[in-house]
This record gives structure tokens, sequence and C-alpha cells, in this order.
């Protein structure tokens, strides 16, 4: 499977889950023709808080390495420090699912020395790499890991719980309960999730996991 001509190495459900929290995140093709004026790009892999009308990037994102993004990330934080819903710090959001700062390098890490078990760590990525559609679409698959992933497919974690961690990782995801988190606004409701869930979910004969519903591919 692709998306924007990239070899996602996922099954259709995973990636349509993973797509639909980015359009929620922002991802919107109209929206992201905003970022055409500043000359960033316009794909979701591109897109910057506010599409660039707050703060836009000297290149697109996706041709940034990462000491450069981390450049782009501090910058962004002091530009928008106070100015964001629901929180009085900053944001450092960036690309197809709006990874920030602390999450890609760790709490005080950086591209250079990344925190041990920040996301830059955990994928082997170094200073000099690029922030291509590539690199993006493996921290996304890896922050679904993190959300329990792995246990949802497997059956050893419900729909609810798998729903309320994705909500600690996407403000615009909300929780089973329907409430927002992060008061940042959501954009993502358990129905929007629910046909990729299900898919996604274990088949149950007599409480016993028989198979999924999925595909044998499987994410490395």
């Amino acid at each position: 499977d692709t998306v924007s001509g990239v070899d996602t190495s996922v099954d259709d459900a995973t990636q349509q889950l993973l797509d639909r929290i980015a359009w929620g995140e922002g991802a919107d093709p109209k929206k992201l023709k905003a970022q055409e004026k500043y000359g960033i790009g316009t794909t979701a892999y591109d897109m910057v808080y506010a599409y660039g009308n707050t703060l836009a990037p000297s290149k697109p994102v996706t041709e940034m390495t990462l000491s450069e993004l981390e450049s782009f990330q501090k910058n962004l934080i002091a530009k928008t420090k106070g100015k964001i819903k629901g929180t009085k710090y900053g944001t450092s959001a960036v690309g197809k699912y709006q990874v920030i700062k602390t999450s890609l390098f760790g709490k005080g890490g950086t591209a250079e020395k990344p925190t041990q078990n920040s996301w830059a760590d955990k994928l082997g990525l170094k200073a000099d790499d690029v922030y291509t559609p590539e690199v993006q679409e493996k921290i996304g698959m890896l922050a679904l890991k993190e959300a329990g992933y792995n246990k949802y497919i497997q059956g050893g974690r419900s729909q609810d719980a798998f729903q309320d961690r994705l909500a600690n990782i996407w403000a615009s995801v909300a929780k089973a309960d329907g409430t927002d988190k992060y008061g940042q606004g959501i954009h993502t409701v358990k129905a929007d999730l629910q046909p990729m869930l299900k898919a996604l979910a274990p088949t149950r004969s007599d409480g016993i996991v028989e198979e999924s519903l999925r595909p044998n591919i499987r994410p490395k």
C-alpha cells in the first residue's frame, strides 16, 4: 500500500486509521492549500501549525534534517507560547502526525542527543536524517504501538482503552467517552474510528481469539 507514493508496509485498516487521525490533526488537502503562498509544500507531510500563517519554515519540513527540524520547532514554540487553546505552552507540532519535540527527541533531548526511549532513539534516527514521508510513517506506526496497537489487535486491550491511549498522543482525538482530554478541540470521535478499529480487532468465538480480519502483512 502507498500513501502519496510512500510504501507504508502496513495493511489497509492500519493505514486508514493513521490517515484518519492525521486528517483530524489538520491534514485536510483543502486546508493544506493555504501553505502554497509560503512555498513550503502542500502535502500532509509538509503540514505546520496554522499552515504557516503563524510561522512559516524556510523550506518544507519534509526537506529538513532532524537538526533543522528541531531548530524550527524551538522557534515555533516561542512564537506560539500562550496562544494555544488548552495549554499555556506553545506548540512544536510538525508533519502529517503533528509530532511534537518532546515526543520526537524526549524531554531535554535534542536531534544530536535524543533521550532514551524517545521516538528518535527507538527508530535510530540521526541528526542529519531528513524528515521524509517515510520517516513520518515510521513515527506514526510507532505512536500507534505506544498506544497499545499490538495488544489491541491481539485481543489484549479493549477498543475504548485503545482509543483513550490514542487521545493521550493526539489532542484532536476524543477519549472513548467523547471528552476532550487536552481542551484543544476534538476532530475525531469514536464513530470516525469505528470502521478501522472493527477491522483491526481479532474475531472471537466463545471468548477465544480465532483469527483477525486483517491481511497477513504486518508492520515491522
